[in-house]
């Protein structure tokens, strides 16, 4: 053939080669269309058009599909009917790609058939029974997946595809923006299914029960996740470089966190964890080289604090708090004495939850009554003997709990007398010694206030002459408090009280900033008959003598206790030369009874 002959028989091809040149197309490849196994392609135009009969082939790194190296020109894919298959990758990164028609003799869509790709929307015939793991995964363009009636294996809504009966959730167009509110009958968010989706928030249904790897992978924009108490099981990656993320809350229904559910969550500065038993990871949540265990805050209840502070990873985050508490939780109270809780809602649930606490008691109305004022305060009022719990949920994820046992009413009382001229209000607390199994009480309660195994029961205000009382009072063994703002306080002796018993005579004094508990009167008053304390002034050395057993305290006047010791013999000489001159008070202690004594301190040594 020679050379004229050549150009003949391809005079179209170089017809066609010269005007793409002459646009400014670019190259024009020697051939579009071909054959791979059962199906045939062709391109014309920017349209694919795949014919044949049978499945076609799977693709991958190793095997690319024939037309990817076409994947600029390509804009538009036909499927023609006889083909029963959309092969794994056939179409990924085809980012030039809007559009689709496949027949209804496809039956099956392989993974990542169009990963990245530009579709915009998809119709699913209704032959279709299998859509692969991140068929639409990254199509930030694509807005809508619609199936066709009469498929029986899935179903579309507002555009996101599920299966039939709309209980898993198998995937979400990616060019859906802001706000998505999945529907109530979702059980399953199946994985990869809201890959690299542009979703500020997203709304869980109260039905999910499992989320699984990777759906949330690439969700950029993601702020926060509330993930619901019906959820049990949290997969792989689940939300893998959401870059946004700032907080997240996992109720105490989920047993299982898969590996590194958090890594790359650079924002990330909250997580809500409300199981009382932390979960067993056996692998990170974050990788090894992420640093948010340094800033990022776990919150967990009120009573698991400890337990994440042990546990395998858990242990890890540098700061675990409560995420909800009450400020008593544990109160004992008489019968008809009230007292009231208040509830500390922490961040991040204070944003979420400002006023979604509810409280709860065990129905027992001869034990306690109570009333709610807010969602977070209430008052309780004590009834009659026995033991009720009163809990406050946040979120109904969360919960403190507060104990109130009501003692029985008796027959005694303690009074005395609080002996202060100033105007700022008093305060007169009664303890009682065990209560109840007091050494199964943790010491760090914020109430009762636990002193030496007594138990805050009540408070009382004096009357103006500074008179008080307790009344109603069973058998047992108490100590007063009185409280005055900026002065310290000591304790009162032990007073045992019998079945109808009065014990007067707890008297108080404040002397300077000190209240100090006055002798006792009767039987308890600390009395030696041959005490002496000399001399009196004294100028730097004090001798007592028959004190032997006491322990020894001394108050300047504004009350600050400036020496402490045990007389351990019957004459002791006391070194206080280092003390100013002035007025200063010595109390004399021994097995519960005490002895005060005043002294003056003169400017001088005498020795």
């Amino acid at each position: 053939m020679d050379i004229l002959q050549a150009i003949a028989a391809h005079r179209k091809e170089l017809i066609v080669f010269f005007l793409c040149a002459l646009s400014g197309i670019g190259t024009v490849y020697a051939q579009q269309n071909g054959v791979d196994g059962p199906i045939n392609w062709d391109i014309t135009g920017g349209v694919l058009t795949i014919s044949g009969n049978g499945d076609m082939p799977d693709y991958d790194a190793t095997r690319p599909a024939p037309w990817a190296e076409h994947v600029d020109e390509i804009t538009s894919i036909e499927i023609d009917n006889g083909v029963t298959s959309i092969g794994a990758s056939a179409f990924n990164f085809f980012t030039k790609l809007t559009s689709i028609t496949i027949p209804a003799s496809v039956t099956s869509i392989g993974n990542f058939a169009f990963y990245r790709s530009g579709l915009l929307s998809i119709i699913i015939p209704e032959s279709v029974t299998f859509v692969g793991y991140l068929v639409f995964g990254g199509c930030t363009a694509m807005t809508s997946i619609s199936v066709a009636a009469g498929n029986t294996e899935y179903s579309s809504e507002n555009g996101v595809l599920f299966n039939s009966d709309k209980t898993t959730l198998v995937a979400f167009p990616s060019g859906i923006t802001n706000i998505y509110v999945i529907p109530e009958s979702v059980e399953i968010i199946g994985p990869g299914s809201f890959w690299e989706n542009q979703l500020a928030v997203v709304i869980l249904p109260s039905s999910l029960l499992s989320i699984s790897e990777n759906s949330f992978r690439l969700s950029e924009n993601l702020v926060s996740i509330f993930i619901p108490s019906s959820v049990e099981s949290i997969g792989d990656y689940a939300f893998l470089d959401c870059f946004a993320l700032t907080n997240v809350i996992i109720p105490a229904s989920v047993k299982n966190i898969g590996r590194g559910i958090f890594n790359g969550c650079k924002q990330l500065s909250n997580i809500v964890n409300a199981g009382r038993t932390p979960q067993i990871l056996p692998h990170a949540i974050f990788n090894e080289t992420d640093v948010f265990h340094n800033t990022c805050t776990l919150w967990v209840p009120p009573a698991s604090v400890n337990a994440y502070k042990t546990a395998t990873e858990w242990k890890e985050f540098k700061n675990i708090f409560s995420g909800i508490s009450l400020d008593k939780e544990e109160i004992y109270l008489f019968p008809g004495a009230t007292e009231t809780l208040t509830a500390t809602i922490h961040t991040p649930l204070i944003n979420v939850f400002s006023t979604a606490s509810v409280w709860t008691i065990e129905n027992k109305p001869s034990v306690v009554t109570w009333t709610i004022f807010s969602p977070t305060f209430s008052q309780v009022t004590a009834v009659g003997q026995g033991t009720n719990k009163i809990s406050v949920f946040v979120g109904g994820m969360m919960e403190a709990t507060c104990t109130v046992t009501v003692i029985e009413e008796g027959t005694s009382s303690i009074e005395g007398t609080v002996r202060y001229d100033g105007e700022e209000p008093v305060t007169v607390y009664l303890y009682m010694k065990d209560p109840k199994d007091i050494e199964q009480l943790s010491l760090t309660k914020a109430n009762p206030k636990i002193v030496g195994g007594y138990v805050l029961l009540a408070k009382t205000t004096p009357k103006a002459n500074g008179q008080y009382s307790f009344e109603n009072l069973p058998e047992g063994t108490y100590r007063i408090d009185v409280e005055i703002d900026g002065i310290e306080s000591e304790l009162s002796p032990e007073v045992n009280i019998s079945v109808g018993e009065t014990r007067s005579g707890i008297n108080f004094a404040v002397f300077g900033n000190t209240i100090v508990p006055e002798p006792i009167t009767g039987t308890d008053e600390l009395y030696y008959a041959g005490l002496n304390i000399y001399p009196n002034p004294f100028s730097g050395l004090l001798r007592i003598e028959g004190a032997e057993g006491t322990q020894l305290r001394i108050f300047a006047a504004d009350g600050k206790q400036v020496h402490v010791q045990t007389v351990t013999g019957f004459s002791e000489t006391i070194h206080l030369e280092h003390l100013p001159a002035g007025l200063y008070i010595i109390g004399l202690e021994n097995n519960g009874r005490i002895k005060t004594v005043k002294v003056i301190k003169n400017s001088c040594y005498a020795y």
